[in-house]
């Protein structure tokens, strides 16, 4: 097989970010108009077991099958959270998560999707959960927003930083925040 590299904002990644979009704009707004509520939770809960198993699987079958060391593809990144984050409000309905994943779904998964970390095009097996997982997170959350009660756009997002920095603050040593430079 003819194994050609990635290349940012090729033909084949316009055309991907084209078809995301896509998905991320029109499924929300069809399962806003178009589903009744009891369909609404059966989507929200299969998105979340899969976002979930996908989470959960990753670092086995990235060290299996792509020879990847374990403890560098555990789900620490932003965009694992996030989707973690998304899954947990979809089954819980929690607000804090939801505040959480709209804000990590809306920067990370945008960032991610323009900007992928692949070395190889399409149909590199790579590709395939890279693109879709990315694009599910970031279309949980533009639907679940959609779904929502929250009927303001700025008080999510202020939410969303006050709780970011509230995990910031909770999480990383304080004299590292305060430190000044010498």
């Amino acid at each position: 097989m003819n194994e050609s590299p990635f290349i940012l904002f090729g033909y084949q990644h316009l055309i991907i970010l084209v078809l995301s979009a896509c998905f991320i704009i029109l499924f929300p707004l069809c399962a806003k108009n178009n589903f009744n509520i009891k369909r609404r939770e059966q989507i929200s809960n299969w998105i979340a077991y899969f976002l979930i198993i996908h989470e959960a699987s990753k670092p086995f079958y990235r060290t299996y099958f792509f020879g990847d060391l374990f403890f560098t593809v555990l789900p620490l990144h932003l965009c694992n959270l996030s989707a973690f984050s998304i899954a947990t409000y979809l089954l819980t309905r929690r607000k804090v998560f939801f505040e959480i994943a709209y804000f990590w779904s809306l920067s990370g998964g945008t960032m991610a999707l323009i900007t992928p970390e692949l070395d190889l095009a399409f149909p590199d097996v790579e590709w395939f959960p890279y693109f879709i997982v990315h694009s599910m997170t970031l279309m949980g959350g533009v639907l679940f927003y959609l779904l929502s009660q929250y009927s303001s756009f700025k008080r999510v997002i202020k939410k969303s930083y006050i709780n970011f920095l509230w995990f910031l603050s909770n999480n990383i040593d304080n004299q590292y925040l305060t430190r000044t430079a010498c």
